[in-house]
């Protein structure tokens, strides 16, 4: 078999290889057996790989040190989670900026935080599938920063500035499936027009947290000396009520993934002790 000779290429030191350029094109090359080129190649993929790796514990040590934290979703998956949620409102804007060094983030928390319209540019390029914004000051020209984020399957709005008009630039994430928007300034024609754009997408705000009906009134009866007569139910206690319901619901089923998450990572790892209990086993007597 002949082997074609191929010219060395030469790389410039400021051109930028990404670990996905790598393993694309070093991999061939290898295999292949081309030229000195190819250990031009390899020799700047292993530094910036290096580099990249460097940034990324950076990036962690810097979000870890401001309140926020790092973890992986579960043992088989490689994705991440960064949440902000219990640092509050002092993570600002430039707190998130390490965000793009930090590989494989797919759920973000940012809920309750000081995090500004203008500081979501630094979500760009993210593959983020769930995103919390609730209680923090974003508006319609947040949303703006999020057009990119073609995987979004989840979005909370709650408590946000966000209106109908801000609503228009998530039409094109085609594959959300929730997004929250109670107790913003969104109206139920707004959550009509988004539903409309994206198959199968469901946007909950007032109109459909869960109703309670009023007590029944009981026969009337001789009260007591004592006893208090009973005031009745505000409309603003029941919304408060149906809020409150919604957010423990919601709650309990975040509780209840996490749970299953840590029930597989628990069975992955007996498989793994039983595998390795097997593998020690002296062979049987003939």
């Amino acid at each position: 078999m002949t082997t074609k000779n191929i010219a060395p290429q030469k790389f410039a030191p400021s051109q930028k290889f990404t670990s996905r350029s790598c393993s694309l094109f070093l991999l061939p090359l290898l295999l292949c057996g081309v030229g000195l080129g190819s250990i031009d190649f390899a020799t700047a993929c292993a530094q910036e790989q290096e580099e990249s790796s460097r940034r990324e514990a950076e990036a962690i040590r810097k979000i870890e040190a401001a309140g926020g934290r790092v973890m992986q979703i579960s043992a088989a998956d490689p994705t991440r989670e960064v949440s902000f949620y219990l640092a509050g409102k002092s993570i600002a804007d430039e707190h998130i900026k390490d965000l793009a060094a930090v590989e494989n983030v797919v759920w973000l928390n940012l809920a309750n935080t000081g995090v500004t319209n203008e500081g979501l540019k630094a979500l760009t390029g993210l593959n983020l599938k769930k995103l919390h914004l609730e209680k923090t000051g974003i508006g319609d020209s947040g949303l703006a920063h999020l057009k990119g984020l073609k995987d979004l399957e989840y979005l909370n709005l709650y408590a946000t500035s966000v209106t109908d008009e801000g609503l228009k630039h998530l039409y094109g994430l085609k594959k959300l499936k929730k997004v929250y928007v109670w107790k913003s300034k969104v109206t139920d024609a707004g959550m009509k027009a988004l539903e409309g754009q994206i198959e199968g997408l469901n946007v909950v705000g007032e109109s459909k947290l869960p109703v309670f009906e009023e007590p029944k009134k009981e026969q009337k009866k001789e009260p007591k000396k004592d006893a208090k007569e009973k005031q009745p139910v505000s409309k603003e206690e029941q919304l408060a009520a149906r809020e409150k319901a919604l957010a423990e619901k919601e709650k309990a089923l975040q509780e209840k993934e996490k749970a299953l998450q840590q029930r597989e990572e628990s069975l992955k790892q007996k498989e793994a002790k039983l595998g390795e209990k097997s593998d020690k086993k002296p062979d049987a007597k003939k």
